[in-house]
């Protein structure tokens, strides 16, 4: 298939500085299930060290184009080098394949964006990011950016990015990502929430990650 790479969308920007360095991945800070009122918000539960967090998932929240029964975060701070960007390498989609949404943020190198045209992207989900990859390669510069630090942006499953190219001999780095999802992220070593009182079976992210069809997914 033609894939038309679509741009990310600024919805906000956050004058935020995480407290310390951390990795949080998947963290679910929103479930339907523990719904306390009517507003989203009043039912996410934050650890303290992300309570700076809250606006933009309130943000994420009040801009996506329909109700998902999941939040997640993911904040990640730490000392960056050219072959450790903290963030998944390659370019690819979040979200590949399916409805959920994303929202990203950073303080650093920023995350590279392209709207380049992919020709014959494969539903294959190891084989597209292959192809993601190569495509990339051949986009004229002009065609790959990135946007401002502090700026909050939704990617739908169709925004390919990849992550930032940093100097030697590094840097410290920033980054924060609220994803929406109707689905449990429920994959081994995801973060877990002591706030909520849940208890899901947990795949194996191998297993997930060998699959053809679900290698880019964050719920099995």
């Amino acid at each position: 298939m033609t894939f038309h790479a679509e741009p990310p969308v600024p919805v906000g920007f956050f004058d935020v500085t995480l407290p310390e360095v951390m990795y949080y991945l998947y963290l679910p800070v929103m479930m339907t299930e523990a719904e306390a009122g009517p507003e989203p918000w009043r039912t996410i539960r934050l650890p303290d060290n992300v309570e700076r967090c809250r606006g933009m998932i309130m943000k994420a929240l009040e801009h996506a184009p329909c109700s998902y029964k999941y939040a997640y975060l993911s904040a990640r701070k730490g000392w960056a080098t050219p072959d450790n960007p903290l963030n998944r390498p390659g370019w690819h989609c979040d979200g590949f394949g399916t409805d959920d949404m994303n929202y990203v943020w950073w303080n650093g190198p920023g995350t590279r964006f392209t709207y380049n045209k992919f020709i014959d992207i494969s539903d294959d989900h190891i084989e597209s990011m292959r192809q993601f990859d190569e495509q990339a390669g051949w986009a004229p510069e002009h065609m790959i950016y990135s946007p401002p630090a502090g700026g909050l942006y939704a990617l739908t499953p169709r925004v390919v990015h990849a992550t930032p190219q940093i100097g030697h001999p590094g840097c410290m780095r920033q980054y924060v990502k609220v994803s929406l999802s109707d689905q449990r992220y429920n994959l081994e070593n995801n973060s877990h929430n002591y706030l909520f009182d849940y208890d899901w079976p947990l795949h194996s992210r191998d297993v997930i990650r060998n699959d053809l069809h679900k290698s880019q997914r964050d719920a099995a």
